[in-house]
């Protein structure tokens, strides 16, 4: 009974590291597999080391090394359909999820962390998370998507403002003006529940819950922005009205 519940310790570890690691921009991913890495390798050779096993290691490495590529190939496989899931899992509202959706951008945010991902729907980019773009490519993914959906700019400057805080910065150095795009409060019953994560039965106590968790998770004041805070009250606003 110990070696399963120990075993269901570690299964249930590693699905919420992938889970946690996927919602993390590709930059700070990289750092933390980076570490864990070498964390992993240390501690081998230490363990090795210690038991007088070093010889069988070198021995070990020699022989699998023309394997890796094969298994490196095969990790990627794995990942990314328990990535998907866990995705698919968010966006269908499993995981109180909240979905806002525009010309371009489907993005959807944590309930419980805040955290926000985007795929993008059209464009250049088509079928790319927001997470795994260069802040380089986003920038010329807002330019192109501000000439054509004002509503889309918006929610893309949004995911850049909690990501990229200093992105602002930058184009006032570069001589450009950044734009406060707005919210428009033009909003169906449907998406106003895909905004707040509730279903079509939700009571006013449930809408006044949700609302309240995304406000306090994307507030200007905590990383998120004006966009987004209008969006939230747009959504409670349209499914309280009589």
């Amino acid at each position: 009974m110990g070696r399963i519940l120990l075993i269901l310790l570690l299964v249930s570890g590693a699905l919420i590291f992938i889970y946690k690691l996927g919602e993390m921009p590709k930059p700070q991913r990289l750092r933390v597999l980076k570490w864990l890495a070498l964390i992993l390798v240390i501690s081998l050779f230490v363990g090795l080391a210690a038991t007088g096993r070093l010889s069988w290691l070198f021995a070990l490495v020699a022989s699998i090394l023309p394997l890796i590529p094969r298994v490196i190939n095969w990790l990627m496989k794995v990942a990314a359909p328990l990535y998907s899931l866990f995705t698919s899992f968010k966006s269908r509202g499993m995981s109180g999820g909240s979905t806002i959706q525009t010309e371009f951008f489907r993005m959807v945010v944590d309930f419980i962390k805040g955290g926000m991902d985007g795929q993008v729907l059209k464009g250049e980019f088509q079928g790319r998370r927001l997470a795994e773009l260069s802040l380089e490519e986003l920038m010329r993914l807002l330019t192109s998507v501000a000439q054509l959906d004002q509503e889309s700019a918006a929610l893309l400057a949004a995911f850049l403002d909690r990501y990229h805080s200093g992105w602002r910065q930058s184009q006032k150095e570069a001589g450009e003006q950044p734009q406060n795009w707005q919210s428009s409060a033009d909003i169906s019953k449907q998406e106003a529940r895909e905004i707040l994560g509730v279903s079509e039965q939700a009571t006013e106590q449930e809408i006044q819950a949700a609302h309240r968790r995304l406000i306090q998770k994307l507030h200007p004041d905590r990383g998120g922005s004006d966009y987004l805070a209008a969006k939230i009250n747009h959504a409670r606003d349209c499914l309280l009205e009589s």
